[in-house]
């Protein structure tokens, strides 16, 4: 994706990789002032998933993933506006599709106890 610099802890393999879930906040060994973030990823079966619609791309029982493979990998806290839960990956590069649907919410109501 334009502008999105490529994440080099994301695995180089020529498979698609979805960000399922963002885990803890670690001390960084390599860079004491920056903390690492661990993130969930899960691989794609499939070689080419261009064409699917983004709602099965996030859907659990779709079968589109291989959740055997699913990984953590931990990248610098300062990374993280480049990604976000859905955001699909391939060697090291952020892809212009999205695992899921955006919604608006045009009216929240905040209700107190």
């Amino acid at each position: 994706m334009k502008g999105i610099p490529g994440i080099k802890e994301f695995p180089s393999d020529n498979r698609y990789w979805r960000v399922d879930w963002f885990g803890a906040i670690q001390p960084n060994p390599k860079l004491p002032r920056e903390p690492v973030l661990q993130v969930v990823i899960t691989p794609f079966k499939t070689p080419d998933i261009r064409a699917l619609p983004p709602n099965k791309l996030a859907s659990a029982s779709s079968g589109l993933v291989d959740y055997t493979e699913q990984q953590t990998i931990c990248i610098g806290t300062g990374q993280l506006p480049a990604m976000c839960v859905g955001s699909i990956w391939r060697n090291s590069e952020c892809q212009q599709q999205l695992a899921g649907q955006l919604a608006e919410f045009k009216v929240l109501i905040c209700r107190q106890n």
